[in-house]
């Protein structure tokens, strides 16, 4: 009768897994399971991995006795630019692979290191347009990575050189054509000419830039003397904006007019100094790069090109973006350059921009490219935090002269497929331009361009084009091009994986601000993300995701990040948006730009809106966000508000006062707290446990199950206590276990008196809570009779209960469920129980139990084992740590549980155990 009622019950769809468990007085059919096939167009982060792995063995191998052997038949330049590509790439792998081989700490890339370091990167006066800034610029991104002491003085040095070899802001491929401003010999006249020097450069001995007999450093280090010692020059033209004429010969060529957006005027010998924590893990100091004088504008349309190193400079905007590229690098770690370079760029650029937005490769050739436009956005978004926002203070006040550009930009790129179409009828150097695309979008934040989420999109792209020897590009076999295009596609999944800290709500696209202003401080997360990234010595990502957008998308960070100084326009679909986000295991930060109260009462009104059960409190001075990874000092500690759940999960943290000024102006010497602060909240909201990559969000889709598919029904048993903490938890694990198995998970709340007719019940008992006599009966008549109750106590221990070799009493397992069972034994589950092992199909092996660290910091030794209790036909799991909140995938701090892969492994187990008859 006890089945043939639960068959009834379960109804059409539940009658597969039903027969199966109705066979108890006989043999159990063997269930069916099968893991469902992921959806090939969506790639996975475990996809990623592989990928990474399969290119770094292709790259190891490419070296041989510390460097690279392609290109030298090319030009010593190209080859020890295509070597320091390839450093660049596997470190920055190494990153985001955890590869110990991959660590500069390594034998293999301390040699390949040091190598790179020797290798002169001169300018070459018999091979015009050997790439000598791309080397340089490479090799200075490398060893900007890490920022060791012993590479700080050629770090250094290429900074002086690319500094050096730039012609108001604008690149050539090497420093032969850069015009030098020198005083004459009375020091009354000013000349110009090719290869002198506008800083101190380095020593003539250096071994980097060698002297050739007779002639001038070929970096760029002393001025060009004939014979008779005394330099070469010609009047110095007064300085000017570099201008393009107004028409070229050919009429077919368009461009866009200069544009007078200037930098905001600033005393030409400032120069940014980055915060002592910059260097952190192994910064040898700052070094200083002098301000130059003015240079002559180029001369365009040039003449001749200088193929053949006649004709007067031409710069080309993919030297233009390198050259900026390693000079920047070389300023993040801790290299002093005036504020008049980064003014000179950001000038060209913006001169130089078409009026569609884009940018072209070189004046003669007028055609904008994705790859160019690239280059433009994240050179001005560069030259912006350097020049721009250290300045920004108030509200209202953040266009910059490169925002109309910049907008511009992004909006050629929001159109149609423009941002993702990075191969067309080029099949060569893709990698180049997918480099470009990750720039923008890690520089911006933007997790979308137009309505594509570039990394995912991409990064389906590039695992798919692979080959099986792991290489990326038109050849297959390890030439030049083929180190070229892997080299670029590793740095794209690479830098594109780290985990992501926070999401920055955009609530309205570029332009607008129906719903109210949004983005009063655009650089804080960049900056706050960087500063993070140097002091957990593990690069994490910023993102701005749209309000449109389902809240399941914003999950791939633990906290969503909303500020503004007046209160904002939400509709109820939009504010119910928040709280799915919040419920599915995220965190929610507000903060008040300069504190404004009009913003602060719209959070009061928006967080009665939310949980109107619930309400923001003040934190005591003394909770754990302010001493978590940082140590804040009690007189530092800003005020924070915070909300928390039925689990005691700090959803909701907000900060009355402007934190987010501190950081969109770098203020890290003088405001390091506010910067400890964001570390410590990002640490509270993951636990202090492993991060989750880009491609790992805690949401989880529907998988496509069949309409006659098994499913599993699960009781969730309501009490007078909190047995609902977390709302959506069973919902998500039931679609993530449908991935796992292919059942279906099918979950009621109920009385304990109605338990008829299900084969697992679920119940959350908090320490401290009671069963009424009724429902502790009504549990017991449900295990004798065959069912399977699987319980939490979160904290629930006893001297006895945390002892592993000693089975105890329900009375001894301190919580309330010794009501129901006190008399009962149970023992305790062991590695080879068969709970934790693949004891039936769809099960795993779930040993070691890994644990969240605030449970290990609080419960200490004190943590009991899961223990299990035979009674008649059924079990009763007994679990003292919470599973419920990490079947939301959340491992905020402040839960005392198990780690959110531990418990959907572990859930799985104990319902396929059980559908299988518990063997």
């Amino acid at each position: 009768m006890f089945h043939q009622r639960r068959i009834l019950s379960l109804g059409v769809t539940g009658i597969l897994v039903a027969l199966a468990i109705a066979a108890g007085e006989g043999e159990r059919p063997k269930l069916a399971v099968a893991r469902m096939p992921a959806d090939p167009a969506v790639v996975s982060d475990a996809a990623v991995r592989e990928a990474l792995a399969r290119g770094n063995e292709f790259l190891i191998a490419q070296f041989k006795d510390g460097q690279i052997e392609q290109g030298k038949d090319i030009s010593p330049a190209f080859h020890q630019g295509l070597n320091a590509l390839c450093v660049y790439a596997l470190l920055n792998s190494g990153q985001a692979t955890h590869d110990p081989r991959l660590l500069p700490t390594s034998d293999f890339m301390r040699r390949l290191i040091d190598n790179m370091k020797m290798h002169p990167m001169a300018t070459d006066r018999d091979r015009p347009q050997s790439p000598v800034v791309y080397a340089r610029s490479l090799r200075a991104a490398a060893l900007a990575m890490y920022a060791r002491p012993e590479d700080m003085e050629e770090l250094a040095d290429d900074v002086q050189w690319l500094v050096d070899a730039s012609v108001e802001g604008a690149y050539s491929y090497d420093d032969r054509l850069a015009y030098r401003v020198i005083p004459d010999e009375s020091g009354q006249r000013e000349h110009r000419t090719p290869g002198s020097p506008r800083g101190t450069g380095m020593s003539p001995g250096s071994p980097r830039s060698p002297l050739p007999p007779g002639g001038t450093s070929p970096g760029g280090n002393g001025p060009m003397r004939p014979p008779g010692g005394s330099p070469v020059g010609v009047p110095l033209t007064p300085w000017r904006s570099p201008h393009p004429p107004e028409r070229l010969p050919q009429p077919r060529i368009e461009y866009h007019p200069p544009i007078n957006r200037f930098p905001p005027a600033r005393p030409s010998q400032t120069t940014f100094r980055p915060p002592p924590s910059m260097p952190r893990g192994g910064g040898g100091g700052m070094r200083s790069i002098p301000v130059r004088p003015a240079t002559p504008p180029p001369l365009y349309p040039p003449r001749e090109l200088p193929e053949k190193g006649a004709g007067p400079f031409v710069w080309d905007n993919s030297n233009s973006q390198y050259g900026l590229f390693g000079v920047m690098c070389g300023a993040e770690a801790g290299i002093e350059v005036p504020d008049q370079y980064f003014q000179e760029v950001e000038q060209h650029w913006l001169t130089y921009q078409l009026r569609t937005g884009e940018w072209t490769y070189r004046l003669d050739r007028p055609k904008g490219y994705l790859a160019m436009t690239c280059a433009g956005i994240a050179s001005l978004m560069t030259t912006h935090d350097f020049l721009e926002a250290p300045y920004v203070a108030k509200v209202g006040q953040q266009r910059g002269g490169a925002d109309e550009s910049l907008g511009a930009a992004f909006e050629w790129l929001a159109r149609g497929d423009n941002a993702v179409t990075v191969d067309g009828a080029q099949k060569v150097y893709v990698g180049y331009t997918l480099n470009g695309v990750e720039r923008v979008g890690l520089a911006s934040g933007y997790k979308y361009l137009g309505t594509h989420d570039w990394y995912a999109e991409l990064g389906a792209k590039v695992v798919r084009s692979q080959s099986a020897k792991g290489t990326w590009g038109k050849s297959e076999e390890p030439i030049a091009d083929t180190l070229i295009d892997t080299a670029y596609s590793v740095l794209f999944l690479a830098r594109g994986r780290h985990p992501v800290m926070m999401n920055k709500l955009q609530l309205d696209p570029l332009g607008k601000s129906d719903h109210g202003e949004w983005n009063n401080r655009p650089r804080d997360l960049a900056n706050l993300a960087k500063f993070t990234s140097r002091e957990l010595e593990r690069p994490v990502q910023w993102q701005v995701v749209p309000l449109d957008h389902d809240p399941a998308d914003w999950s791939d960070a633990p906290i969503l990040y909303l500020a503004s100084h007046a209160p904002l326009k939400l509709s109820n679909g939009e504010v119910a948006k928040i709280s799915s986000f919040i419920d599915a295991g995220g965190m929610f930060f507000t903060q008040a730009d300069d504190g404004a109260q009009a913003f602060n009462a719209y959070v009061d009104r928006l967080a009665g809106q939310l949980y109107p059960e619930r309400e923001l409190k003040d934190l005591p001075r003394d909770h754990e966000i302010y001493t978590l990874q940082y140590q804040i000092p009690p007189g530092k500690r800003p005020r924070l508000r915070g909300m928390v759940d039925g689990a005691g999960r700090l959803v909701w943290v907000h900060s009355p006062t402007d934190l987010a000024v501190s950081w969109q102006q770098r203020a890290s010497t003088s405001k390091p707290e506010v910067f400890e602060l964001g570390i410590n909240l990002f640490a509270y909201a993951v636990g202090k446990s492993d991060l989750r990559n880009r491609l790992e969000p805690r949401a989880v889709p529907s998988p496509t199950l069949a309409a006659e598919r098994s499913f599993i029904a699960v009781a969730r048993i309501k009490h007078d206590g909190a047995w609902d903490p977390q709302p959506l938890a069973f919902e998500r694990f039931g679609r993530w276990f449908g991935w796992e198995t292919s059942w279906g998970l099918k979950t009621v709340a109920t009385e304990a008196s109605k338990l008829d007719g299900v084969e697992v019940a679920h119940l959350v008992l908090p320490v401290g809570s009671a069963l009424a006599e009724n429902d502790a009966a009504a549990l017991r008549k449900f295990v004798s009779a065959g069912g399977t109750l699987i319980v939490e106590s979160p904290r629930a221990t006893s001297s006895a209960a945390a002892l592993p070799k000693n089975a105890v009493r329900g009375d001894a397992l301190g919580s309330g469920l010794g009501q129901a069972f006190a008399a009962d034994n149970f023992d305790a589950v062991t590695q080879d129980h068969p709970l934790l092992n693949e004891t039936a199909a769809g099960m795993e092996k779930v040993w070691p139990l890994k644990i969240r660290p605030y449970a290990t910091k609080v419960m200490g030794d004190q943590i009991a084992p899961i223990r299990i209790a035979t009674i008649g036909k059924g079990r009763v799991i007994h679990v003292s740590l919470d599973v419920t909140t990490g079947l939301l995938g959340c491992a905020e701090w402040g839960v005392a549980g198990y780690e959110p892969a531990t418990c959907q492994s572990l859930m799985k187990n104990a319902l396929v155990w059980s559908a299988a008859g518990a063997p």
